[in-house]
């Protein structure tokens, strides 16, 4: 296969390859959306191709940032590549790792946090720092606690000095985040010494900050949903676009907004938890921002001292015998539609009081800090209610109607003292936030997906004075006699993404009879 750079330098034009050679670049970069056939029809019909996304257009065209993808698919199928004109369109070589660690001391030379002590990147933020640098389009896998933001400013402190980039849009997705990456970056800016402190002038855009399209700062950084109201024209003054948690790029907006972006010379994306390889959520991902470059996992970090070691209890909570035979019944008729059958066992679960009851007496005898993290709104202002009644715990309440000033007023109190419960919703703590003084999490309702669970359980993995590791109570409810009820299927998924990250678990049974 033969490919060569085309379109200023985003598209892998297909000049050369067998018959085969196309089929197999078909069959490897088309997928179909997950869950396509459950959608509504009027939603389906509104979907071209029957619900398949191709990256491979025409036979011939396909986004720069598959690039690594399209080397994987010639390597495992022994096909011969070239690839003409990658060279400086995709790669920085203006500077050795050995010259960027020279720089990097430079600049931090002095630097001292609040407490007074030496404020120096480690070692692998400065590596993530140097990949994103040298490669103009890449996808850095951190795991949460890994200083994201620190290694951003490193990447515009190094563009703004270099003028490798005068203007700068970060996307992240929620307001909160938005909040704090301008907190983040002037604070580490502060935390420099009078010689080295940089030009940072930043323009936050979110739903309650004014919007102003024409706002001069070098950097801006939005939520996804305000850049969606944009105009085409505004993206265009812009050189380098950054996302944050950018495993959510599968999202319309933040590609359209992207896409928008048509004079950048570079886009990088950071998150968590990349999508396993060969989905369409990591092609999509790839498409828009390009390979992953460096990977930092929990366990390396662990090892290190870096970030706290993970303790997970799973407590499986066994229903009384004749709730069980009630669900025997009902896995036995509804076997075929496994999405009702989840519902009814999702609403059953947080109806039962017993479980209600026992999850409090958890949360009443756990120490320091907790954040207990549920999915629906309604169970959650319930259970915020019952610990409130029955618990001795001072209680916080974060959900998606909360505004962003009393989020943040939360969440700094939470900083404060212990003993603490912190009730909040997955879609507002799940990603992103930074609360040191968190101990322990609770997972009160139940989920499968990778993203969340390593995310969620990254809320607690940063170092605390007082935390010698990070408690998580994983509540599993067993609704049937075989163990086989769609709760249990979660716990199972849950506990091989915990083997998967080297987190140890032990099983704990408890009787709710």
């Amino acid at each position: 296969m033969k490919f060569e750079l085309s379109h200023e330098g985003k598209i892998l034009t297909l000049v050369d390859a067998t018959v085969l050679e196309r089929k197999q670049l078909q069959i490897s970069l088309s997928k179909k959306i997950p869950n396509f056939n459950f959608f509504p029809e009027a939603v389906k019909r509104r979907i071209p191709n029957n619900g398949v996304v191709s990256y491979f257009h025409k036979d011939k065209y396909i986004p720069v940032g598959l690039w690594q993808e399209v080397k994987w698919i010639a390597e495992t199928f022994k096909y011969k590549l070239e690839i003409k004109g990658l060279g400086d369109a995709l790669f920085y070589n203006e500077v050795s790792r050995d010259e960027f660690q020279d720089w990097v001391d430079d600049k931090f030379e002095g630097a001292e946090n609040h407490d007074g002590d030496p404020f120096i990147p480690r070692k692998y933020q400065v590596d993530t720092a140097f990949a994103i640098l040298t490669n103009k389009i890449s996808v850095s896998e951190l795991t949460t606690a890994a200083g994201k933001s620190l290694i951003i400013f490193i990447c515009i402190a190094y563009f703004q000095e270099k003028e490798i980039s005068k203007k700068i849009l970060m996307i992240v997705p929620s307001i909160d985040l938005v909040i704090q990456a301008y907190e983040d970056f002037n604070e580490y800016n502060e935390f420099l010494s009078s010689d080295n402190k940089i030009k940072l002038n930043i323009k936050q855009m979110h739903g309650g900050e004014k919007k102003d399209f024409k706002a001069t700062q070098n950097i801006h950084v939005s939520t996804f949903q305000t850049l969606g109201n944009m105009q085409a024209q505004y993206f265009t003054v812009f050189d380098t676009v950054i996302v944050d948690e950018c495993h959510r790029t599968k999202s319309n907006t933040i590609r359209e907004c992207i896409s928008k972006c048509k004079n950048v010379k570079r886009r990088f994306g950071l998150t968590g938890t990349t999508p396993k390889q060969g989905t369409l959520d990591s092609l999509t991902l790839q498409a828009y921002l390009g390979p992953k470059v460096i990977e930092i996992k929990a366990k390396e970090l662990q090892d290190k001292g870096d970030i706290a070691d993970v303790e997970i209890a799973i407590v499986e909570l066994e229903y009384p015998e004749e709730v069980q035979d009630r669900f025997d019944l009902i896995k036995k008729d509804l076997k075929e539609d496994k999405g009702k059958l989840l519902k009814i066992e999702q609403d059953f679960v947080i109806k039962y009081k017993p479980r209600m009851e026992m999850i409090a007496k958890v949360i009443s005898k756990v120490q320091k800090n907790q954040l207990v993290l549920f999915h629906r709104q309604a169970y959650g202002k319930e259970l915020k209610k019952y610990l409130e009644e029955n618990t001795d715990k001072e209680i916080y309440f974060i959900y998606g109607e909360i505004k962003k000033d009393d989020r943040g007023e939360i969440k700094k109190l939470m900083e404060l003292g212990s003993n603490k419960v912190l009730v909040a919703s997955f879609g507002t703590l799940s990603t992103g936030v930074n609360i040191r003084n968190i101990h322990n999490i609770l997972f009160v309702e139940s989920f499968k997906s990778d993203v969340i669970v390593r995310q969620s359980i990254g809320r607690g993995l940063r170092k605390h004075k007082d935390k010698d590791k990070l408690r998580v109570y994983d509540f599993v409810d067993v609704l049937n006699s075989s163990k086989k009820n769609m709760l249990m299927n979660h716990s199972r998924v849950r506990r091989t993404i915990y083997n998967e990250q080297d987190f140890k678990y032990v099983i704990k049974k408890v009787s709710l009879s």
